[in-house]
Parts: C-alpha cells; sequence; structure tokens
C-alpha cells in the first residue's frame, strides 16, 4: 500500500510538474512570438527612417507634414510658398497637374496671391524677390547663374488709385497729387 500512494504521489508530482512545465512553454511561446513582432516593428522603423530620410531630400518639412497626418489646412513657410511660385512661374499647367493629378502637397493659388499681394512694391530693392531669386538659383550650376539686369526707364501713369491695404491714394506725380489732395 505505501508503495502504491508513492507512486500516486510521484503521479500527482509529476502532473503537476507537466502543468508547470506547459505554462513555462506557453509563456516561451509567448516571449518569441513578442520578440519577432519587436523585430518587425524595428525593421519597420528602420525603413521608415530611411524612407524618411529620402523623402527629406523632396519635400519641405511642411509637406511632410501634410503627407503624413493628411492634413488639408497648413501654415505652409516662405520657403514652401517660394518654391511654389518657382513652379507656378515656369507653368502654371504643371503646377495644377502636380498639385492635382499627381496630389503632391503645395499651396493653393489663393495662398500664393495672399502672399504675392504682401510684398510691398516700392522703388528700391525688393527682398522678397531676391529671396525667391536665390531660391530658384539654389540647384542651378554657377555657369547657370551668370546673368545680368537689365534697368530701363518706363513711363509712370498719372492715373490715381486707392490701396486700400495702405488706406492710401497712389499715383501720378508728387505735384499732381499734392494738387489734388489741397
Amino acid at each position: 500500500m505505501r508503495l502504491e500512494s508513492e507512486i500516486q504521489a510521484s503521479k500527482k508530482t509529476i502532473a503537476s510538474k507537466n502543468k508547470l512545465l506547459h505554462k513555462k512553454d506557453v509563456i516561451i511561446a509567448n516571449l518569441r512570438k513578442a520578440i519577432t513582432d519587436m523585430e518587425a516593428k524595428l525593421e519597420e522603423q528602420r525603413s521608415n527612417s530611411e524612407l524618411l530620410m529620402v523623402i527629406r531630400g523632396m519635400f519641405t518639412t511642411k509637406q511632410i507634414q501634410c503627407l503624413l497626418n493628411r492634413e488639408t489646412f497648413v501654415h505652409w513657410s516662405d520657403l514652401d510658398i517660394a518654391k511654389s511660385i518657382s513652379l507656378e512661374s515656369v507653368s502654371s499647367k504643371a503646377y495644377d497637374y502636380v498639385r492635382n493629378t499627381l496630389l503632391y502637397p503645395l499651396p493653393s493659388r489663393c495662398t500664393i496671391q495672399r502672399w504675392l499681394s504682401r510684398i510691398d512694391v516700392k522703388p528700391g530693392i525688393i527682398r522678397p524677390v531676391l529671396y525667391l531669386l536665390e531660391n530658384s538659383m539654389k540647384n542651378v550650376s554657377p555657369m547657370e547663374r551668370v546673368g545680368s539686369m537689365a534697368i530701363d526707364e518706363m513711363s509712370i501713369d498719372d492715373a490715381l488709385c486707392y490701396d486700400p491695404r495702405e488706406d492710401r491714394i497712389k499715383g501720378g506725380s508728387d505735384q499732381m497729387l499734392g494738387k489734388f489732395l489741397n
């Protein structure tokens, strides 16, 4: 009898050890799956990082933000707008094609027009135009950068017009404007 009770006790011990071993096998299998998942995520992050490096060479920060977050409302930087103006000035049809058909994130024409309307055009150097020129010449060879500036006299229209942005009347010669206002 004593031998049978020892055998029964041993069988119970073996059964409990087998249950414990099975639980540990399940834990090991779960850990292996977790490791495989983490390795896959790490590889995906490496791929995304490499992709982001390539994309940064092609798109600006705002364009990447627009692509990744599918944003429709973006506060475009001056660089984004300057590049868009450069493209639009080469061909408005090409600009429309790139923006609307290829779905590149570019500012709308209204945004470009609003930005251009803020450029203060007065006699002298117009800084935003120099910025646009600098932007359009960044990827041009030194030989292609050689250019000349032609300055030509022009006639000034004597007509008067109201500028609502500055709330003043412009045009005409100073003497004529002075006589008109007095």
